[in-house]
């Protein structure tokens, strides 16, 4: 819109200006608190994704488990360690045992590894995906707050 003098310019722009600034200023605090949420939760996402690496390791304590259920005749009681023939990999793989358990107690106690870390799987999975879903959240949040004006900034707070 054409304006009729330079002054009616400036106050217009200074009115939008000062407008400008009041929901920056009142925007700021909300913005700094989601993104405060938001790298939270992204550490988090974090965590929980190297956690979910850490359980790859399941299918050897079931193998583990099944081996020394297989040659449980094989297992000297009172050792820490026992070399066996691995028949999923055709080599001889050594398996930590406790000494204070018996053959049939190391055997079930990696098997309970097993099925601790295929539980810790799901756990995590779902874990994730909802750590997922807040960060989309949040960000959609930062964006709107970023091009809000004062309603909207009165309407989220």
């Amino acid at each position: 819109e054409p304006f009729a003098s330079l002054s009616d310019l400036l106050d217009t722009y200074y009115k939008d200006k000062a407008e400008r600034d009041r929901v920056k200023q009142q925007a700021s605090e909300l913005i700094r608190r989601v993104e405060n949420e938001l790298q939270k939760n992204r550490h988090k996402l974090k965590k929980q994704e190297k956690e979910l690496l850490a359980t790859d390791n399941a299918e050897e304590f079931r193998q583990k488990g099944e081996l020394l259920t297989t040659f449980l005749h094989q297992v000297p009681n009172d050792q820490d360690q026992v070399v066996l023939d691995n028949y999923y990999t055709n080599q001889p793989i050594t398996i930590a045992l406790d000494k204070a358990l018996t053959p049939s107690q190391n055997a079930q106690r990696y098997f309970k590894r097993y099925q601790k870390l295929k539980e810790a799987v799901k756990y995590l999975t779902e874990l994730i995906e909802e750590t997922k879903a807040t960060i989309l959240y949040l960000e959609s949040v930062e964006t709107v707050l970023n091009q809000a004006g004062l309603e909207e900034i009165a309407e989220i707070r």
